[in-house]
C-alpha cells in the first residue's frame, strides 16, 4: 500500500498497536487522513510523542486539538499545512523545532507573535520558508518585524531559515543581531535587501554562528561563509533540507 492512500482507519489500528511507545511519526503527503486520525494521534501518542511530521490537509479545529492534547511534543513539522491560523497558534505548547515552510496562505503574524511572546524561550530551530510562488500582500508578512520578534522572545534559537522572505532587510538582520545563541542562518533569495555590514555585526553578535547561507534570487551560487573558529563536532549534527 502506498504511504499516500494510508487511510484513518489503517493510522488509527497501527497507533492502537505502537502509540503508546511512539516517539516521533510523519505523516507528510498522506492525503487521504482526516479528521478521525487526529482522534487517534490524541487518544493513543498523547504521553509519548515528541516529534511530528504533519499531513497538509489538517483542519485547525484538528490541529488545535492535537496541540492541546500531545503534551510532550517537542518537535513540529507543519509545512505545506493549510490550517495555520491563529486558533492553531493559540493552541500551541512550547517546542524545540518548528517547521512552518511552504504555507499556502499567509499565517497570522498577530497570533506568532504573541506564541513567541509566550513559548519562544525555548525555541532553538525555526524553518519559515514561504512558497517561491506567492502573492506579495502574503510575502509582506515575512518581514523584518518577525526577526523583531524572534531577537525578543528566542533567546536560545540556534538554527533560523529565512530563505525567499524577501520583505526581510538589513533591519530586521541587525535585530537578530540581539541574540548571541545563532549557528546556522540561512538565506537565501534574500541578500537583494541585505547589506554586508549588517550580516557581519550578525557574525560578531554570536560567536557560535559558523555557517550561513546566502543565494541571490535567480541564481543557483551560494556563498558559505566561515568565521575563524572552528566548526565544533556537535554543529555536525545540524542538518537542513532545503
Amino acid at each position: 500500500m502506498s504511504y499516500t492512500a494510508v487511510s484513518d482507519a489503517d493510522l488509527t489500528a497501527l497507533l492502537r498497536l505502537a502509540g503508546p511507545t511512539l516517539f516521533s511519526l510523519a505523516l507528510k503527503g498522506c492525503a487521504s487522513l482526516g479528521c478521525d486520525a487526529a482522534e487517534a494521534l490524541c487518544k493513543y501518542t498523547s504521553k509519548t510523542l515528541q516529534y511530528l511530521s504533519l499531513w497538509e490537509r489538517i483542519t485547525d479545529v484538528s490541529l488545535a486539538r492535537l496541540l492541546t492534547q500531545i503534551q510532550t511534543l517537542s518537535y513540529l513539522d507543519a509545512s505545506g499545512c493549510v490550517a495555520i491560523n491563529a486558533r492553531v497558534f493559540e493552541a500551541m505548547r512550547s517546542l524545540l523545532y518548528l517547521n512552518l515552510s511552504e504555507l499556502p496562505d499567509a499565517f497570522d503574524k498577530k497570533a506568532f507573535k504573541s506564541w513567541l511572546n509566550r513559548c519562544g524561550s525555548s525555541l532553538s530551530c525555526l524553518v519559515m520558508v514561504p512558497p517561491k510562488v506567492l502573492a506579495e500582500s502574503l510575502l509582506e508578512h515575512y518581514d523584518d518585524d518577525i526577526c523583531s520578534a524572534l531577537a525578543a522572545y528566542c533567546p536560545e534559537l540556534m538554527l533560523l531559515d529565512l530563505s525567499n522572505c524577501r520583505h526581510v532587510t538589513s533591519k530586521g538582520i541587525l535585530a537578530l543581531a540581539n541574540l548571541n545563541s545563532l549557528r546556522f542562518v540561512r538565506l537565501a533569495g534574500v541578500t537583494d535587501t541585505i547589506d554586508s555590514p549588517s550580516l557581519l555585526k550578525l557574525f560578531d553578535a554570536n560567536p557560535d554562528l559558523h555557517q550561513m547561507e546566502l543565494r541571490r534570487r535567480g541564481t543557483s551560487d551560494i556563498a558559505v561563509c566561515f568565521p575563524p573558529q572552528p566548526m565544533n563536532s556537535s554543529d555536525l549534527s545540524l542538518k537542513l533540507v532545503g
